[in-house]
């Protein structure tokens, strides 16, 4: 009973450590896809306006199954939304247009990070968890 009890902890673990890989993955994208959305910002130009949203667009939607995975609901949420606006990018006729929906991904971005190290932090407390109840049956 007792291997299979461990055997159980061990695979709880690395489970564990393996969402924590799809966050890290996750957060590097959100980072990515940022640093564009800011640069789109800042442009001063239609076109490289929609090349920088284009880029985080990119990005955003490789985050988006590694959210998923990771089990960060809330931060896959501003995700899908921040999606949705940079699509809309693409139609803008002026500045001024674009910078309207780059703005407010901004703003989503920020709130993605705020969500993603929530769920970062719940699963570092999991893990922690499992680990001393693992060491606990050892000794």
């Amino acid at each position: 009973m007792k291997k299979n009890y461990l055997l159980f902890v061990f695979i709880a673990v690395f489970s564990f450590s393996y969402g924590q890989e799809n966050c890290s993955g996750a957060d590097s994208d959100l980072v990515y896809a940022y640093s564009h959305i800011k640069s789109a910002y800042n442009s001063n130009n239609i076109y490289h306006l929609k090349e920088y949203a284009y880029k985080s667009l990119e990005a955003f939607k490789r985050a988006k199954p590694k959210l998923k995975a990771c089990g960060c609901e809330t931060a896959y949420n501003k995700v899908y939304d921040a999606i949705e606006l940079l699509e809309q990018v693409e139609n803008a006729n002026t500045n001024e247009d674009g910078r309207f929906y780059v703005k407010r991904t901004r703003e989503i971005a920020k709130a993605s990070f705020t969500e993603m190290d929530k769920c970062t932090a719940l699963l570092d407390q999991k893990t922690s968890t499992a680990v001393a109840v693992q060491e606990e049956d050892v000794d």
